[in-house]
């Protein structure tokens, strides 16, 4: 099986490369549409952009990276992950010092660039801050497209809470752990759906996780019940 060299330099969400020529010499390309391969060719990157495919390119002051042959692909996109989401869930909202996640996550976001993933769609979690490192060039990762936090009914699929009965922040008025890590919000009826689907938008999220059903990982919800009503 051939070897295949992971274009990791086209689709950075971070601008670490954002000034930077590179001549990527000697590759069979896949383009992800044609299943034949462009063989024996060059790319020009500048900055974060392929600017030119071709036979023998030339280039002053850049950086030269030879190919040796090697298949070269697009950056991989991981539509459903969770980079947060890297221990028991329960520990990490009631249990995990804080900043432990967040380490944690900046660890496997470097991890899965160097294995060729340029864009992940994180599905449920407090990613907002490391999206905006990654962002910044502070630290290696993925583009990262951040849902922030699970939208969950009262005793569903996000309702982490572990204790069996307890009264409900509803009643009581105290703000749940889950709510402040950013892990949950527990809405119930349209309006409180509606009002935390901005609360969450209003956070920076690109899409929103609602939980629509039960679970193998809930504390209170089978996982063949239906959860949210339609109006929700």
């Amino acid at each position: 099986m051939k070897k295949i060299l992971i274009l990791i330099y086209v689709l950075l969400s971070t601008q670490l490369f954002a000034q930077d020529t590179i001549l990527i010499k000697n590759v069979n390309i896949f383009d992800g549409k044609n299943e034949k391969l462009q063989e024996g060719v060059d790319v020009l990157v500048q900055g974060n952009k392929i600017q030119k495919i071709a036979k023998n390119i030339t280039q002053d002051s850049c950086e030269v990276i030879d190919g040796q042959g090697k298949i070269l692909i697009p950056g991989l996109t991981d539509s459903h992950t969770h980079i947060m989401w890297n221990d028991n869930i329960e520990y990490l909202v009631y249990g995990a010092p804080e900043g432990y996640s967040g380490v944690l996550a900046a660890v496997n976001a470097r991890e899965m660039l160097m294995r060729g993933f340029t864009t992940i769609r994180d599905v449920g979690g407090p990613s907002f801050g490391l999206k905006h490192l990654i962002d910044e060039g502070v630290t290696p990762g993925p583009r990262i497209l951040p849902s922030g936090a699970f939208l969950s009914q009262t005793s569903g699929h996000g309702d982490y809470d572990p204790k069996e009965w307890y009264l409900s922040p509803h009643f009581t008025g105290q703000i749940d752990k889950a709510y402040l890590r950013g892990w949950t919000i527990i809405a119930d009826g349209v309006a409180e759906t509606q009002k935390a689907t901005r609360d969450i938008l209003r956070g920076g999220a690109a899409q929103i996780k609602a939980f629509g059903s039960g679970s193998i990982t809930g504390a209170h919800d089978p996982i063949d019940v239906t959860e949210y009503t339609i109006e929700e």
